[in-house]
């Protein structure tokens, strides 16, 4: 592909910017979107050596093994995990509502640590894996589009959206026992 040599994305202005083949730059070193405001989706996998800048709009993006610092800057953005990040891997999630979006698969083992910060939100996609709520931090609004899947340890206070049909185990940190919604 002629986009393998690319090293360097800039993204500019108030308009909405969907780049799609990114996944086709493996040698991607940075893609800057910090000076725009129309929000920018980036449809495939950034490479793991490559660092995104959000800006003001809603971004969109997806990592896998990422070495790299990710600040997804202002807006309500999206990170979509795919695998764990690499060493020296880190997401801000900025001002915004901003989601981090995976499987249960992913989701069972994953620990936000110190690596990810800034993000209200944790999407599962597809699973039936347990998910430890624990591991996520400050978020406490869980949106579940798996079926079967188990929530453990959100806070009494949290938010859990179904999208899907099917029954749910939801563990409340510090209930007596777990209640199973359909």
């Amino acid at each position: 592909s002629s986009l393998t040599g690319l090293k360097d994305i800039t993204v500019t202005g108030d308009a909405s910017v969907t780049l799609s083949a990114v996944d086709k730059a493996t040698q991607l070193e940075t893609l800057g979107a910090s000076n725009t405001t129309g929000g920018v989706t980036v449809n495939g996998q950034l490479a793991n050596t490559a660092a995104f800048t959000g800006g003001a709009g809603n971004d969109t993006i997806t990592l896998g093994a990422s070495t790299k610092a990710h600040d997804m800057g202002a807006g309500d953005d999206t990170v979509e995990i795919t695998a764990a990040l690499g060493k020296g891997g880190s997401i801000n999630g900025g001002a915004g509502i901003d989601t981090l979006e995976m499987t249960t698969t992913i989701a069972k083992s994953f620990n936000v640590g110190d690596a990810i910060t800034g993000f209200e939100t944790l999407k599962l996609t597809t699973g039936t894996d347990d998910v430890n709520m624990d591991n996520f931090g400050e978020i406490n609004h869980v949106i579940a589009g798996s079926e079967a899947a188990t929530i453990n340890n959100i806070d009494s206070n949290g938010t859990i959206e179904f999208n899907a049909n099917g029954t749910m185990t939801v563990n409340v940190k510090g209930a007596e026992k777990p209640d199973n919604i359909s």
